[in-house]
């Protein structure tokens, strides 16, 4: 093609520059197409490369960063399209290129993933703010990336808010030490943290917020009550929620909770809900109909 007719054409935008070719990382097989396969002197030819990376290439073009990291779970595949979509983000949504983001880290963040979390976070968006990571590391008991984000990138992600609910939830005791100690529960925070902590049988939890850090106990009991954390539930009754008149039974019947239905039948508590005979003997529990 003739030069001068090259840089018209150009000019007009129907010829990306080379420039904008070379930018993008290639696929290997292309490169090597590139190098080997192309006719001697023609020079470089970074745009018929780059198309023939296009045909080569299985990825889908819909697929973002997050569909083909969730797909594959390759780091190599990450470092390729985190390459591409650094060169490529000139003009693109910063609302859209956030989400992206944070949907990636999230997803890094939940596998354990910290070489992956780590491309992530030294990409295009070195300074971006994680609105999901601290919580998705510890709702699935991942503490080492805790651990690397507190210390490397403390001031990009929430932290106190209620990351604490999810590692209780699942059950991740490592986890839930962890943040009592570095990421104590803001005041807005803490009574979300607290009913989670009655729900999933965290006694100490509930004990250390109501006791040390003056946290409101409303809702808790029926919280302990519905996660049939009897222990939980007998010590708020208890000690804080001493003034109840009415309580739903149909948990603890169901559980066989007889200790916790004597603590209730001492206290006057009445039962909210079918009889109680009834309901034991639908649930098969002979004890407490005894």
């Amino acid at each position: 093609m003739n030069s001068r007719l090259t840089g018209k054409a150009r000019a007009a935008g129907r010829v990306p520059s080379p420039d904008a070719f070379c930018a993008f990382p290639l696929l290997a097989s292309a490169s090597v197409v590139g190098r080997y396969c192309l006719p001697d002197g023609c020079g470089e030819l970074p745009h018929v490369t780059r198309r023939i990376d296009a045909f080569l290439s299985v990825l889908s073009p819909s697929w973002t960063l997050t569909e083909s990291y969730k797909r594959t779970g390759s780091l190599r595949l990450l470092q390729y399209l985190a390459a591409r979509e650094s060169k490529a983000s000139v003009g693109v949504d910063p609302f859209y290129r956030r989400w992206l983001f944070n949907g990636a880290t999230e997803l890094a963040a939940e596998r354990g993933d910290l070489e992956a979390l780590r491309l992530l976070m030294e990409r295009d968006l070195p300074n971006e703010f994680l609105t999901k990571a601290v919580a998705a590391a510890a709702s699935k008991g991942h503490l080492h990336i805790l651990e690397w984000l507190y210390e490397a990138h403390h001031d990009r992600g929430y932290w106190g808010c209620t990351e604490m609910c999810g590692a209780m939830k699942n059950h991740h005791h490592d986890v839930v030490a962890w943040l009592r100690i570095h990421a104590v529960p803001r005041e807005q925070s803490s009574p979300e943290v607290l009913q989670a902590a009655a729900s999933a049988g965290y006694l100490d939890v509930v004990q250390w917020l109501h006791k040390e850090r003056r946290v409101s106990a409303a809702g808790a009991l029926d919280c302990a009550m519905s996660g049939k954390q009897w222990e939980t539930a007998w010590w708020i009754l208890e000690s804080i929620d001493k003034k109840r008149d009415w309580l739903d039974w149909t948990g603890a019947i169901d559980d066989g909770a007889l200790p916790f239905l004597k603590l209730l039948l001492s206290h006057k508590i009445r039962h909210h809900g079918h009889d109680i005979i009834t309901s034991a003997a639908a649930y098969g529990h002979l004890e407490i109909i005894e």
